[in-house]
């Protein structure tokens, strides 16, 4: 069996027990293309990633993580740093739970691939770093 082939296979178990009789079912709720589904569920397409992080949101237990590592496109070493990314994800959070203004960022950061969850993480650990130390009524950046 091909690996196109065991990535239908799986793609159809998962629909039917996220409870999808159909494949132009989940394809018209998800917003793909019946036929792209049908192609990808019987291994002659290999499904892209913009199509399998739309299928996770759709697709009960699984994850956009999952279905990329099981279509090839990431390595299990990367799923190991997006746990990581993750447990570092809950914390801030936790620490952010009650500022309404953070919740579009909660999404897109849920939404966003592991790579970008690194980048994003990346980015706020360097804010922090430049913000240790200061003290209200400094400059911002000093």
């Amino acid at each position: 069996m091909t690996n196109a082939k065991v990535i239908g296979d799986t793609l159809a178990k998962l629909r039917e027990r996220s409870g999808f009789k159909s494949q132009r079912q989940l394809a018209m709720e998800a917003g793909i293309s019946p036929a792209t589904l049908s192609r990808i569920e019987a291994g002659t397409q290999k499904p892209q990633p913009e199509t399998l992080k739309t299928l996770s949101k759709y697709l009960r237990d699984t994850s956009y993580e999952d279905l990329m590592k099981m279509a090839g496109y990431i390595e299990e070493e990367a799923l190991i740093a997006t746990e990581e990314v993750d447990e570092y994800a809950r914390e801030l959070k936790e620490l952010f739970a009650d500022d309404p203004e953070s919740s579009s960022f909660w999404y897109e950061f849920k939404e966003s691939s592991p790579e970008d969850r690194k980048r994003m993480i990346e980015v706020w650990r360097l804010i922090n770093s430049k913000e240790k130390g200061r003290t209200p009524g400094d400059k911002q950046g000093t």
